[in-house]
């Protein structure tokens, strides 16, 4: 994938490596594998899958003709992303595990931000040393920061944060952006970055977006904008 200006060829911008966290699995070549093969992350959310679960019955019970969620599990991405500990994908730019000072320190966004930008970093075959000797840009977005982090440590994690968590990784030093366009973030977040390549403020660019929102307050706002299914398979909804 490249964008190209033709009254500038010589500043053509290329997609040199992409990497997913996404319900399906960590990394690209699985979530694309499960994705082609039929797979399906819906699933009803119990209880323990649910933060503030017993808010959120009390939300479901004022909505008109609501009822709580007889709910299921949605997979824990930072138990998900521990279980990869130690893989190549994972390491630490100083060849310490990634999830090693990480995973009980940082915000469960920022985990599988850092994880998903490891995957792309090491497609495009980058080393460290090139990333910290280029002038390397990074624009990360999120449509909802950390709702988590927002309710107990608003100070500390602003829409920012994984933006913020990945110029670390690396000590890029580049140009940084964190935009907010609700489902085109990461769309946005990839022209950007593409912009700035294109305009020499840097030569490399990391870029995405991220979202961890099985809230309370998101789950029933959904369910009163009638979006949710009560559909007896989730799995086929």
């Amino acid at each position: 994938m490249f964008f190209s200006d033709p009254a500038n060829p010589e500043r053509d911008v290329l997609v040199t490596g992409i990497g997913l966290v996404t319900p399906l699995g960590i990394g690209s070549d699985v979530s694309f594998r499960q994705l082609l093969s039929g797979a399906t992350a819906g699933r009803l959310l119990t209880p323990d899958d649910i933060d503030h679960f017993h808010e959120l019955q009390a939300l479901l019970k004022r909505v008109p003709g609501g009822a709580p969620a007889d709910a299921s599990a949605a997979r824990d991405f930072v138990q998900e992303y521990l279980r990869t500990e130690g893989t190549p994908v994972l390491r630490h730019h100083r060849g310490k595990p990634l999830s090693a000072g990480v995973a009980d320190d940082e915000d469960l966004l920022n985990i599988i931000t850092m994880a998903a930008a490891a995957e792309a970093v090491q497609q495009s075959g980058l080393s460290t040393a090139h990333l910290q000797t280029e002038i390397a840009g990074c624009v990360i977005g999120t449509s909802k920061a950390s709702l988590r982090s927002l309710e107990t440590r608003h100070l500390l994690n602003f829409a920012d944060s994984p933006l913020q968590a990945v110029r670390r990784l690396w000590a890029l030093a580049g140009p940084a952006f964190s935009p907010v366009a609700a489902c085109a973030t990461g769309l946005v977040s990839v022209l950007h970055g593409s912009l700035l390549i294109h305009s020499g403020a840097c030569e490399i660019c990391l870029v995405g977006s991220a979202d961890a929102s099985v809230r309370a307050s998101v789950l029933a706002s959904f369910h009163r904008l009638g979006v949710t299914s009560n559909h007896p398979d989730p799995a086929t909804a």
